[in-house]
Parts: structure tokens; C-alpha cells; sequence
């Protein structure tokens, strides 16, 4: 028996009122995912950086330098011979955040950086870079043979932990370099096959 056309119109309409439903709940369900990505993609571009005091981090940034540009081998000694607890104390006495350890090694890389670049001569304005657990703190230097970057870390807590010395090479000097490592490892590996030709 056929349905009558009445009854075929009810289930269409029922379809149709099922579709819309469905459709109407497709829609929120996107809705809500996109308002969250948005919520998550916001809350990550906020990055927090270290709060900081930039007089302070330049004056102890300046006191660093000036005390590893005339400190000599004998004064490195000295620090490494005193007692840590006297030395904690002295540093805090004059208001530096930094552990006699990395004070011994800052010392330590300015004088192999002088060894590298010469007297030191002076240096330039500083850029200072805060992430969320570190400070950077950069400057040109001159220095009596080659200029440099200077680079100070500093950690989460701001004390500082490190120096580098980056000497700036000419492209002469670097071609030079590579030429030499070019030729010991040459060397070395020829070396290394008449050995083994002279052993068998």
C-alpha cells in the first residue's frame, strides 16, 4: 500500500527539522572550538620577560669590566685561593649578584679573551635582550688587535653567570683558519692510511 501524500510531507518535514538540527549543532560546536583556539592562541603570544633594574645590570655590567681589564694573573689566584664564605660577603658588601665561582670565571674569559684580542680599549653603548629566564646584555668592544662582542649573561634571579668574548675575525683571517684545518685533517688521514699500509 502506497503512503498517502500527507504522510510523505510529515516525514520530509521531519527530515528537514532533523538536517536543521543537526546543522544548527555543527555550527555551535564549531563556534565553541574556534573561541577556544582564539582563547589559547592569545594566552600564548603573551610571553613574560625578566623584570629588571637596567642602572643596576649596567653599574654591575661596568664594574665587571673595568675589574677584568686590570686584573692581572696574580689577582685571578688570589680569588681562587680566598675562602668562599669572605668572598660571598664582599661581593654582597658591594651590592653584586654573583656567586664567586662565576666572578672567578668571568675574569677567566675576559683574560682568554684578551689573549685573543689584545688590550682592552673600550667599549660601546649596551643592548640589553630579557627573555622569560634570562638577561643578555651585549656591547661592541675595542680592543688593541682585533675588535669583540662582549656578552654577559645574567640568570632568572639576575645574578650574572657568564661572559663571552667574540672576537671578530676578517674573512682573510677565517679563510686562513680553515685552510689550516683543511690541511691538518688532510695531513692526519695520510698519516693514519701509511700507518696502516706500513702495519699489513
Amino acid at each position: 500500500m502506497l503512503p498517502s501524500g500527507k504522510s510523505v510531507r510529515l516525514r520530509s518535514m521531519e527530515q528537514y527539522r532533523e538536517v536543521k538540527q543537526s546543522e544548527k549543532i555543527k555550527i555551535r560546536v564549531l563556534t565553541g572550538m574556534l573561541i577556544m583556539i582564539l582563547l589559547l592562541t592569545a594566552g600564548c603570544g603573551k610571553k613574560e620577560t625578566l623584570a629588571y633594574d637596567q642602572q643596576t645590570i649596567t653599574q654591575i655590567t661596568e664594574f665587571m669590566i673595568d675589574y677584568s681589564s686590570s686584573a692581572d694573573e696574580q689577582t685571578v689566584e688570589q680569588l681562587k685561593a680566598m675562602r668562599e664564605s669572605t668572598f660571598e660577603d664582599q661581593l654582597a658588601n658591594m651590592g653584586l649578584s654573583i656567586t664567586p665561582d662565576n666572578f672567578v670565571s668571568v675574569v677567566e674569559a675576559w683574560k682568554a679573551g684578551e689573549k685573543e684580542c689584545g688590550a682592552y680599549v673600550d667599549h660601546g653603548a649596551y643592548t640589553i635582550e630579557a627573555t622569560a629566564d634570562e638577561l643578555h646584555v651585549t656591547t661592541e668592544a675595542k680592543f688593541q688587535n682585533r675588535d669583540a662582542e662582549l656578552e654577559f649573561v645574567f640568570d632568572k634571579n639576575l645574578y650574572l653567570e657568564s661572559l663571552t668574548v667574540g672576537a671578530h675575525y676578517s674573512m682573510g683571517e677565517i679563510l686562513k683558519k680553515a685552510g689550516m684545518n683543511t690541511l691538518l685533517g688532510m695531513g692526519t688521514v695520510f698519516v693514519v692510511l701509511i700507518l696502516i699500509s706500513v702495519i699489513i
